[in-house]
């Protein structure tokens, strides 16, 4: 069902960003790097392959203008 892929996309969302923001070391430097993750779903966001990376496209442009390291879903409304 629909809500039990939402939150298990949440917990997969929530994990990739933590894990990639996490510090690592490299030939003795630490580094760290953050990820914004655009999320849209098929078939309840749109049925087109193309119209999904577009909409997940919308989706992380909106979280780059929330802030670092996050993920957003795609929201109609947040693009009218």
């Amino acid at each position: 069902d629909i809500a039990t892929a939402i939150q298990d996309v949440n917990v997969t969302g929530t994990e990739l960003v933590d894990e990639i923001a996490r510090p690592m070391q490299h030939l003795g430097d630490e580094f760290a790097v953050s990820a914004t993750i655009g999320i849209a779903m098929f078939p309840e966001h749109t049925a087109s392959a193309g119209s999904l990376r577009q909409l997940a496209d919308a989706a992380m442009y909106e979280a780059k203008r929330a802030g670092k390291s996050r993920y957003q879903f795609f929201d109609a409304q947040s693009v009218a």
